[in-house]
């Protein structure tokens, strides 16, 4: 019997997402310590400490709590805004219709 390959998401939820991601940099907050170095680099280094606490957070369980959960969203969506943030201050906001897309 074939395996069923898992569903991938749309590109709306994907959409969805990163707009979850999003925040405004000029804003006080839980970010802005990290957003007052301003420094893409730094932004990019955060981010991966930031996914690798978003992976800690759920624990070594088979399936994590509601808490654990949460703690893995709020840190994975920080560490999205602060790649978008680091994409925007290198210029990387919209492509050239002339050049070529990547593929996802």
């Amino acid at each position: 019997m074939k395996k069923r390959k898992p569903q991938l998401p749309s590109k709306t939820n994907i959409k969805k997402a990163l707009m979850e991601s999003a925040f405004d940099p000029r804003q006080a907050g839980p970010m802005a310590p990290i957003v007052e170095q301003q420094d893409a680099h730094f932004y990019t280094l955060r981010a991966k400490e930031m996914i690798s606490e978003a992976e800690l957070s759920l624990g070594t369980g088979p399936t994590p709590t509601n808490l654990q959960l949460q703690q893995y969203i709020l840190k994975i969506n920080q560490a999205i805004g602060l790649l978008v943030l680091a994409r925007v201050i290198r210029g990387g906001v919209g492509i050239d219709k002339g050049a070529p897309r990547p593929e996802v």
